[in-house]
Parts: C-alpha cells; structure tokens; sequence
C-alpha cells in the first residue's frame, strides 16, 4: 500500500485495518453477500423491536403501514412485493418455541434491515 494511502486512511475515524496484511500490503477486502428475498415464497422472520414498538414519530411506521404494527416478532410469512429495501407480506404469527403458528394473521410492508430471516419455505 501506498504510504500516502496508509497515512490518508489511518487519519480516518472508521477505517478497518484489520484486514490489513503488512508483508503483502495488502488490504482484503470482504466479500458482502445480501440476503436476496424474492416475490412469492414464504419466510420465518423474527422482526427487530422497533417494529413492534415503533417510535411514535417513526415516518416508516406511519406511511407505510397506516400506523398498524405487526401481530408477533415472528412472523410466518409469504413476500407479495417486493420494493427495493422493503418487502410487502402476508403473514400470521409463530411461536418459536412451541413450533406453530397462533393464528394472528397480519399484511404489511417491512424494511429488510429490521427483519432476520430465521428460513425460507
């Protein structure tokens, strides 16, 4: 690596120099693998806290869903739309821990970074 460059790059507040190799100067760069979710199958999700709790001035929460928030932090569930970094389902809720589903049935949009795909089918 070019002194300049380590210099520049050192003087960042959020570089990561851990992928740094200083015999090969060589910085590896990870490879960033998206979860692609697509249009008509069917999901477990386990939904971030905030879905379920938002925050009353939570612009997503309002527009896109009309201020109805999800049934269950899991929801069983099948992708209808799918809209760049939000996803339209239908789904009803899950208990993990007994393995079925409750019988609450709930139609919304949700924003990819707030949901963890558990499965797929």
């Amino acid at each position: 690596m070019q002194t300049l460059i380590k210099k520049q790059l050192e003087k960042c507040k959020v570089a990561d120099l851990s992928n740094y190799n200083k015999e090969k100067h060589q910085i590896i760069i990870p490879k960033y693998n998206q979860v692609r979710v697509i249009a008509g199958a069917s999901y477990l999700f386990k939904l971030d806290k905030s879905l379920l709790i938002p925050n009353p001035d939570d612009v997503f929460h309002i527009n896109w869903n009309r201020g109805i928030v999800p049934v269950s932090e899991y929801l069983f569930a099948e992708v209808d739309k799918v809209n760049g970094k939000v996803i339209y389902v239908d789904g009803i809720s899950y208990d993990p821990i007994e393995n079925v589903t409750t019988g609450s049935a709930w139609s919304g949009w949700l924003p990819l970074d707030k949901v963890e795909i558990i499965k797929k089918g």
